[in-house]
């Protein structure tokens, strides 16, 4: 029988309290935008200026093509095709599509890779419908 320390225990009790009494409150003025500009759970609707980011309109809303309940899933972006791979190599090239800490690590590591998920304008951006 698998047996507690008391200070595992203790140490247990002691993060359940804190984390009991965190909690974040919003601005008044933010939960009004809520569904208005800010999407449900607090992003920007908004697409950016160069069109790489589409604007939010619901999500998913529907079952994708070649959805079949038995199997509980499709990938509604399969047919989405990478624009580009980052990698060590050429990172250089795409480095104001990278953070700096994205930067340093391919320029560290040989064969780490950036960009393999699509990176589409209708790719995996704020894709849940609620």
């Amino acid at each position: 029988m698998y047996q507690i320390k008391t200070s595992n225990l203790s140490l247990l009790a002691l993060l359940l309290a804190v984390a009991l009494q965190v909690h974040a409150k919003l601005p008044a003025v933010q939960v009004e935008r809520l569904g208005k500009d800010l999407t449900p759970v607090g992003a920007e609707k908004a697409g950016n200026k160069d069109g790489t980011i589409p604007s939010w309109d619901g999500g998913i809303v529907t079952a994708p093509a070649g959805f079949d309940a038995a199997r509980g899933w499709a990938d509604p972006y399969k047919a989405d095709k990478p624009l580009y791979t980052i990698t060590g190599a050429n990172a250089e090239q795409y480095k104001d599509k990278l953070a700096p800490g994205q930067l340093a690590l391919l320029k560290l590591i040989s064969g780490v890779q950036a960009g393999g998920l699509s990176d589409s304008p209708f790719g995996r951006l704020a894709s849940v419908g609620l």
